[in-house]
């Protein structure tokens, strides 16, 4: 029984050595080429931009739920899965009186979450949301982005914080949660939101058309130009997420 402990240590000491300098290896030839060993192991990490090993779930084969509690059919929670970044799930909002320009959700947990059940079990690795409507360059802006938000599976949590970014970026997807492990459903609950921006425009499309005007909650003000008529937009009172993408690892 020593001689086969000794053989079995021996080996694994063995294994363990040679992948040890393996990696060495690698890493000191990614040092020599001008990197660094931070930037070697992050290369692997998967990101949303980059998931590497992992599979997207197909969209088709996710559905959400909010339990009934979304009464506007134009943002269902669906509209989050749907493999589209220009439709959105708008969970209910309530008016900020101390903020009145702030997207504020709903007091209660139900009316700003949303359940996302997968086909079937799978070992979900990685969670990414799009943040805001993404269907126009003045809709993102205008629109109002989600800042903190809650993902919850099993008997764990964890809260993230969301960057509102620029329009330039507005198809990039946000990490929400990793690492998540064998399920079938997860939960998203909104706590809070990032302010849209007041937008200043002359395309008549924006602004509703002429001579006709948008009226809307979010206000509209005519402003000239020494050519042309346009308006200015306030924010709108508006947030929510236009795709959540799942990967898993076989």
């Amino acid at each position: 029984m020593n001689v086969l402990k000794k053989f079995l240590f021996d080996a694994f000491a063995s294994a363990a050595g040679a992948a040890l300098s393996t990696l060495a290896i690698l890493t000191g030839a990614y040092i020599f080429l001008g990197g660094t060993i931070e930037e070697f192991l992050t290369q692997r990490i998967p990101t949303c931009q980059t998931p590497r090993d992992l599979h997207p779930v197909p969209k088709h084969l996710v559905s959400a739920t909010d339990g009934g509690t979304q009464s506007a059919p134009n943002f269902l929670p669906a509209k989050a899965v749907d493999g589209f970044g220009g439709s959105i799930w708008l969970p209910r909002m309530r008016i900020n009186h101390d903020q009145p320009m702030l997207p504020t959700f709903a007091k209660k947990e139900e009316g700003r979450s949303l359940q996302v059940l997968l086909p079937e079990p799978l070992d979900v690795r990685l969670i990414c949301v799009n943040n805001g409507l993404a269907n126009s360059e003045w809709n993102y802006a205008n629109w109002g982005k989600v800042r903190t938000i809650r993902t919850s599976w099993d008997d764990s949590e964890t809260i993230s914080t969301l960057q509102s970014l620029p329009v330039e970026r507005m198809g990039d997807e946000q990490e929400v949660a990793r690492g998540i492990g064998v399920v079938d459903k997860f939960t998203i609950e909104l706590i809070d939101a990032h302010a849209g921006i007041k937008i200043h425009t002359y395309n008549k499309t924006e602004c509703g058309g002429s001579p006709e005007w948008r009226k809307g909650a979010n206000g509209m003000t005519r402003i000239q130009s020494a050519h042309t008529e346009g308006c200015i937009i306030e924010p709108t009172r508006r947030a929510g997420l236009s795709e959540i993408s799942i990967y898993y690892s076989e």
